[in-house]
């Protein structure tokens, strides 16, 4: 992947397979979920939670990465 398919990427509307794309270029040492792991959540803004991965670090911490679908009535720009 190089810049222009980089920003290709981030210019589309989301999809995980293109995200999962992203943080694969952007993070060496990514291990994606082969079935993402739901968390049961008791919220109406919120849809569902789920993570998709996790990343190893440099300095040995993890990262996990996770996706949030927000119900229709919440406005992410507030």
């Amino acid at each position: 992947m190089d810049k222009k398919d980089l920003q290709r990427l981030l210019n589309q509307p989301y999809k995980q397979e293109n995200w999962k794309q992203i943080v694969q270029f952007v993070f060496p040492n990514v291990s994606i979920l082969s079935t993402p792991k739901d968390f049961p959540i008791n919220n109406e803004k919120i849809k569902k939670f789920r993570q998709i991965g996790s990343v190893r670090l440099n300095d040995g911490k993890n990262l996990a990465l996770f996706e949030l679908l927000l119900a229709d009535t919440v406005n992410i720009q507030r």
